[in-house]
C-alpha cells in the first residue's frame, strides 16, 4: 500500500481530472496508456502480458457504465489479491475509506499465465449519498469470442447498477 504521502498526492492528481466530457475512445486510450506504463514499470514478461487494448476497452465500457461524479474508482488488481496475507489489512483500508462495490474477473483469454490474470475492483468513496450496495457485484467476465455471453453478463452489470447503486430516495 502507498505511504500517507504517495496517497495524498495520487488523490489530489486524481480529483483535478475530469473525464465527464470525454468521450469513449480518450477514455480508453488512457485506460491503454495506463496499462502499458504498469507493465513496463512493473516489467512483466511478454509471455505473461494482456493486450493493453483489450482491457481498456473492458475497463471503459464498465466506467461508463458505473462512473458517477464525486466517487467511484475501478482498480485493475491481480485476481488473487484478496488470497494474501496481507489481506485483512488492505479489506481494514478499504472499508475505512471506501464501499467495496464489486469484483470481476477478466476473461481468462487475456493471460498466457493463469498467475497473471487480472480483475476489476470496484470501489465507491465514503460520504456523500454513497452507501453499500445490498449486493457486491461478484462475477466474471465471459469470453469476449462469446459474444451473446459478453452481452448478457453486460446486461446483468447495467441491471446491477440499477438495482443497488441507485440513489437512495
Amino acid at each position: 500500500m502507498p505511504d500517507a504521502e504517495t496517497t495524498e498526492k495520487l488523490t489530489k492528481l486524481y480529483q483535478s481530472i475530469d473525464l465527464s466530457q470525454a468521450d469513449r475512445e480518450t477514455k480508453r486510450r488512457l485506460l491503454q496508456l495506463g496499462m502499458l506504463k504498469v507493465t513496463q514499470k512493473d516489467a512483466i514478461q511478454a509471455t505473461h502480458q494482456m493486450t493493453p487494448d483489450s482491457i481498456g476497452m473492458l475497463m471503459a465500457s464498465l466506467i461508463e457504465r458505473v462512473t458517477k461524479p464525486g466517487g467511484f474508482g475501478v482498480f485493475l488488481v491481480p485476481k488473487a489479491l484478496f488470497q494474501s496475507k496481507e489481506t485483512a489489512g488492505l479489506v481494514e483500508w478499504i472499508q475505512s475509506v471506501a464501499y467495496m462495490q464489486g469484483l470481476i474477473n477478466l476473461p481468462e483469454e487475456l493471460f498466457a499465465n493463469p498467475t497473471g490474470a487480472k480483475s476489476l475492483l470496484l470501489l465507491q468513496r465514503q460520504g456523500g449519498t454513497s452507501h453499500q450496495a445490498g449486493k457486491v457485484l461478484l462475477g466474471s467476465f465471459p469470453s469476449v469470442k462469446n459474444r451473446p455471453e459478453f452481452i448478457a453478463f453486460i446486461r446483468e452489470i447495467d441491471n446491477w447498477v440499477a438495482q443497488y447503486l441507485a440513489p437512495a430516495k
